[in-house]
């Protein structure tokens, strides 16, 4: 059966969680992913809005477009900051075609010094094997994103 996508239905979401479901079978979405494809199947409009409006103000995307960050939450240790969540990077691909997809969960430490270390690996292979070259690219991006949620909290606190 051949499926024809109108400019009207094409919602990239959907298909973002369908690929995962593919890829990694339907116990890998996380809650918001199953109530986002709840919502779909229902027809709910409304709660398929407000998912992707809560979902948007977690997601952060680098601007070259190598990286996006999935914010999920923050522990705060006093004198060390961990921002978890799932961060995307560009594939790992060897020369002999196996192929590890970017998506890496983990967490962002932040330590006294304002040092940023990304602490993220998938299959034994850490963030800066997937994100060879792009170090800097990488290191720009995770600093724009823990500028970006520092703000938002100083902002809720006044």
């Amino acid at each position: 059966m051949i499926h024809i996508k109108t400019f009207e239905s094409y919602n990239s979401r959907l298909d973002d969680i369908l690929d995962k479901i593919n890829k990694s079978g339907k116990s890998s979405l996380t809650q918001s992913e199953l109530e986002y494809l709840n919502a779909y199947s229902t027809d709910d409009f409304g709660k398929m809005d407000y998912i992707n409006k809560i979902e948007g103000q977690r997601n952060f995307n680098s601007s070259d477009g190598y990286f996006r960050f999935k914010y999920e939450y923050t522990e705060d240790y006093g004198d060390e900051v961990f921002y978890y969540g799932i961060l995307y990077v560009p594939d790992l691909e060897w020369p002999n075609g196996k192929r590890i997809t970017g998506e890496l969960e983990g967490y962002i430490a932040v330590y006294p010094s304002k040092q940023i270390a990304p602490v993220f690996e998938k299959d034994g292979y850490d963030v800066l094997e997937f994100c060879n070259g792009l170090e800097y690219e990488l290191d720009s991006f995770l600093e724009y994103v823990i500028d970006t949620i520092e703000d938002e909290k100083m902002g809720s606190d006044i």
